[in-house]
């Protein structure tokens, strides 16, 4: 097929409307969404170049980006609005920078601390095709294949060693389990079910190691997150994985601690610029845009020292990504303020591709516009916002407003929820939670 955009024959047709629709959309995929939003609003004004116009709005359509890459965007984004979950990683990178992601790369949501939240949205997924797995569905994935970190509460950890379901996974796939005896510091081997042999009345979690390598599965005691141990206010990662287009594609629900409902403080704990970037249900935002989009990227120092992180640098350099020192900071100070509404930022929003009413997008919108980091060459930490008063002037009507977030009256709570995130009392998600860190 070789349709042709324009009339070919009309010699006064600018060149870009008599090019093939195939290259035209080709090119225009590739794009970074800054040039992609040019490229439209020159565009559109033109009849002639009408065509070629759609294929620019379409590339800098986060709801089409999340109907090729994930299924139903009527279903993911409403969700994302209601449970306010957030797309970041190389999932939202991609949004951003076309070329980055592999068929393999996983999907990371991230969600409040709310286990109604949680569940919420997790049903809502489960609509789209996604498979949550239990945390011994977890244990048991690693086993089959590379080994890693398994999290469990410990009520939920106490009830799969009890019932003797954790024992029999691992001797079904021929590995031993082992606990640490922090008395004798030795490694005891857990050869029944019961609890008498783990209790802890401090330590709220239990860390199951998965090594292939020696068939072990080895249990320890800790406060400490062991893949993010560096991200403390992620609590929990919730796992599952999605079936499309014949591919298996994994996606995990960070849950995290929030100053604010709308913040999204995980994007300024990354290691490096070019992977510091949301999809939210209303807004997209790429606090370094800019560079990103020449291929550069900062480092932040105090991550580096993390082998995990170490690995992401190396991957993002193997897709093209240069390392770039930030500019001198000015004499005396350690750190300067930055803003997303800056320069230095790309964003797209207030978009509502759900049935949510319009002031919902506004103020996300406005939120993530007013949102502040300090930046050093260590690291960038999340701040509260100078311009905070005049934001929640604006904002004065929405605080109140319970309509924001969750439509989990009557939910019953998700089982798998239960077992990875634990149950609060009460949780404050409403806009009346405002910035006090």
């Amino acid at each position: 097929m070789n349709t042709k955009i324009g009339n070919s024959a009309d010699l006064g047709t600018p060149a870009l409307a008599r090019l093939p629709a195939e290259l035209v959309q080709l090119v225009t995929v590739q794009l970074f969404v800054d040039d992609a939003k040019s490229f439209y609003q020159a565009l559109k004004v033109s009849r002639e170049h009408y065509q070629v116009a759609l294929y620019a709005l379409s590339r800098i359509s986060v709801k089409d980006y999340i109907k090729s890459n994930l299924g139903d965007p009527g279903i993911i984004l409403k969700s994302m609005s209601h449970n306010l979950v957030y797309l970041s990683g190389s999932g939202a990178l991609e949004f951003f920078k076309p070329g980055i992601r592999t068929p393999k790369s996983d999907w990371d949501f991230y969600a409040p601390d709310d286990v109604k939240l949680v569940s919420s949205f997790m049903y809502d997924m489960e609509k789209v095709g996604v498979k949550w797995r239990s945390p011994l569905d977890q244990v048991q994935k690693y086993m089959e294949e590379d080994g890693g970190y398994v999290r469990f509460a410990h009520t939920a950890f106490l009830e799969v060693l009890d019932s003797g379901a954790l024992l029999q996974v691992v001797c079904r796939q021929g590995f031993k389990l082992m606990r640490w005896d922090g008395l004798h510091e030795t490694w005891t081997p857990v050869l029944t079910k019961g609890t008498n042999m783990i209790k802890d009345e401090v330590m709220p979690y239990h860390y199951l190691t998965i090594d292939t390598g020696k068939k072990l599965v080895t249990v320890q005691r800790s406060e400490l997150w062991q893949e993010y141990e560096q991200i403390e206010l992620i609590k929990y990662i919730v796992r599952g994985e999605l079936q499309r287009n014949n591919t298996k594609v994994e996606v995990q629900l960070m849950i995290e601690q929030r100053q604010h409902p709308l913040d999204t403080p995980a994007v300024f704990n990354y290691h490096s610029s070019a992977v510091q970037c949301f999809i939210g249900a209303h807004v997209a935002c790429h606090f370094y845009g800019q560079s990103t989009s020449r291929n550069l990227t900062h480092v932040w120092k105090y991550w580096i020292a993390n082998k995990k992180n170490r690995r992401a640098i190396k991957k993002y350099a193997d897709r093209g990504f240069k390392k770039h020192d930030i500019p001198p900071r000015p004499p005396g100070l350690w750190s300067v303020c930055r803003f997303a509404h800056g320069d230095q930022s790309t964003m797209v929003g207030k978009y509502n591709f759900t049935n949510r009413e319009d002031w919902i997008a506004k103020a996300m919108y406005l939120h993530a516009r007013v949102t502040a980091w300090l930046e050093s060459p260590e690291k960038t930490q999340l701040v509260e916002t100078p311009y905070k008063k005049p934001r929640d002037r604006d904002m004065r009507n929405y605080h109140t407003n319970t309509i924001l977030s969750g439509h989990t009256a009557g939910l019953i709570m998700h089982p798998c929820a239960l077992q990875w995130v634990k149950e609060r009392k009460e949780v404050d998600v409403s806009l009346e939670h405002v910035d006090n860190r």
